[in-house]
C-alpha cells in the first residue's frame, strides 16, 4: 500500500495465522525488496491472527551481528 505522504511511502502489511521462526528474517527480505522495487521508504507491520502465531522471536526487532560486536543490521517491524 503506497501512502503519499512527504515523503511517500510503502506500508507493507503482513497477515500471520500461524507461528514462523523464519518470520523476522522473510520480512526483512520483503522489506528490502519492496524498497528497491519502488525506491521508497517501506514500513513493515506485522498482524498476528491468533495467539498461536506468536512466538519467542517475535519481538519487533531483528539484530544481526557478530559476537561481541555492535549490530551491523537492525530491523524494526
Amino acid at each position: 500500500m503506497r501512502v503519499n505522504e512527504v515523503p511517500p511511502w510503502i506500508m507493507h502489511l503482513e497477515l500471520q495465522a500461524s507461528r514462523d521462526s523464519e518470520l523476522p528474517r522473510r520480512l526483512n527480505v520483503y522489506n528490502a525488496l519492496l524498497e528497491r522495487q519502488h525506491d521508497a521508504l517501506v514500513r513493515s507491520v506485522v498482524v498476528l491472527l491468533r495467539r498461536s502465531a506468536d512466538g519467542p522471536e517475535t519481538t519487533g526487532l531483528l539484530e544481526r551481528g557478530f559476537p561481541n560486536e555492535a549490530p551491523y543490521r537492525m530491523f524494526r517491524y
